[in-house]
């Protein structure tokens, strides 16, 4: 390497003569910087008026002006419908409420893009008469929402009604059906207006009856024909409206049980057949129709045998010797939830086997026999509580209170009229005394039974034991 080396001059110094005079020299530098300074300015990028605009104002004013100067007035009016929409349901929620803390759509650029992209498309499919794209594009978009975020749910139902309000000319029973389809399985999983959401559905099963139509691609998630989804969806909803309706109109509730088994029967859904027959003979237990309850039982339980249901049977057997109980025959009832405890033992079902338990303590209980039903609802309470089944635990908890407090009332009985004065009648004053204050038991040397968990479960164990005998 050479030694000697130096600093290249500076290429803007090697164009300046020296002898120049200072005022020729700072002409000749003012003159470069304005050339750099064009040059520059040349570099910058020409910005359209849709740029600036973008810049100068709101998104979303720049993008509806931007729709109307393109020509899709239709596309810019429907946005801007949607966003006066959520502004007013705002207002009327008030500050706070849900409604109020929903992310809103004129703040939003991505869903105001997504609406731009899918709207234009279909209002140029629509001027082009090209219906079905229209149509297509307008119900994935709103789909997307309808059961997508919860936050958008309110703008995917908007989408959907302005979906079945659309006329076309033509056959176009496929595309009204699939719509109707959809705003309905909405309506009941998500809008929370059930009886709408079922008319359409009503709409969509008839249309759809024997036609092998499916909206996988809409819904972007598998799904059977319209015509079984229709008729599940319906089912779920009939029998959720049945069971609300038991306890104050049992008549009606037992109708729409038969309904719901007909869309069961429709959708190939053989379990649910049988699960809305139950629920209707415990509608006519109610109505104390039991003759009619016990042949409505028998026809679940007899399907649910045939397909090797044991939860179908075991609920059943439940019903039937509730049905039984109220007929007046306690024998066959007894028999049923004895029936009902082995299969539930045998196919290691424990809350089954609590139910049994349960129901037997409690039918020994009406039949006036607590000493029988006490350590039988003590079990259910346990296994109650093993499964965790909290609920349950503690209505049990209820009646084996009562059943234990029947045992000892004779107890009791007998110890105050032993209190009638004297050294042996103080001494059992004070055994009460301590049974209040301090809970020790006055009944430990004259009862037949004891409340310890090992003892109840010998009970019952030598209960199984009778049974198995006989």
């Amino acid at each position: 390497m050479s030694h000697n080396m130096s600093i290249p001059p500076d290429p803007e110094e090697q164009q300046i003569d020296f002898n120049m005079s200072p005022i020729k020299k700072e002409q000749l530098k003012r003159q470069k910087k304005r050339a750099l300074q064009q040059k520059l300015r040349d570099e910058l990028p020409v910005l359209t008026l849709q740029e600036i605009r973008r810049f100068r104002l709101p998104f979303h004013e720049a993008l509806l002006a931007e729709l109307t100067e393109s020509g899709y007035t239709s596309t810019a009016e429907f946005i801007k419908q949607l966003l006066d929409l959520q502004e007013k349901t705002r207002k009327k929620a008030g500050p706070g409420t849900h409604i109020w803390l929903r992310p809103q759509l004129i703040n939003s650029r991505q869903n105001l893009d997504l609406l731009t992209q899918y709207l234009t498309k279909a209002e140029r499919a629509h001027n082009a008469e090209d219906f079905a794209t229209e149509w297509e594009q307008m119900l994935h978009l709103a789909a997307h929402y309808a059961f997508g975020p919860d936050d958008w749910w309110w703008l995917g139902e908007q989408l959907l009604f302005q979906c079945v309000s659309m006329e076309y000319p033509g056959d176009f029973q496929k595309q009204e059906a699939i719509a109707y389809f959809i705003i309905g399985k909405y309506l009941v999983e998500n809008g929370k207006k059930a009886e709408a959401g079922k008319n359409y559905l009503e709409l969509a099963r008839e249309m759809s009856q024997g036609k092998s139509w499916n909206c996988t691609k809409i819904l972007n998630k598998k799904q059977d024909i319209v015509f079984i989804e229709s008729c599940r969806i319906l089912y779920k909803s009939l029998m959720e409206e049945a069971q609300i309706l038991m306890k104050s109109d049992p008549a009606k509730a037992a109708e729409i049980c038969n309904i719901a088994r007909k869309r069961a029967s429709e959708a190939c859904e053989h379990k649910w057949e049988y699960t809305a027959l139950i629920i209707r003979g415990r509608c006519e237990v109610l109505l104390n129709m039991t003759s009619d309850a016990i042949a409505t039982i028998t026809k679940a339980l007899n399907r649910a045998v045939r397909r090797k249901d044991v939860l179908g049977i075991c609920d059943a057997k439940i019903s039937m010797a509730l049905a039984y109980l109220q007929h007046g025959k306690a024998f066959e009832s007894l028999e049923c939830l004895k029936e009902l405890k082995q299969m539930a033992e045998e196919n290691d079902l424990p809350f089954y086997t609590a139910q049994a338990y349960r129901y037997m303590g409690e039918y020994y209980l009406n039949q006036q026999q607590p000493y029988e039903a006490t350590p039988l609802l003590m079990l259910a309470f346990y296994i109650f509580n093993d499964i965790k089944d909290l609920e349950r635990r503690e209505k049990v908890r209820t009646w084996s209170a009562i059943s234990a407090g029947e045992e000892l009332f004779p107890a009791f009985i007998r110890l105050i009229k032993k209190c009638d004065g004297g050294d042996e009648g103080h001494e059992n004053i004070m055994k009460l005394i301590k049974w209040i204050d301090e809970k020790e038991f006055f009944w430990t040397q004259q009862s037949k039974f004891s409340f310890s968990y090992t003892s109840l479960q010998q009970s019952v164990f030598e209960l199984s034991s009778d049974e198995e005998v006989s």
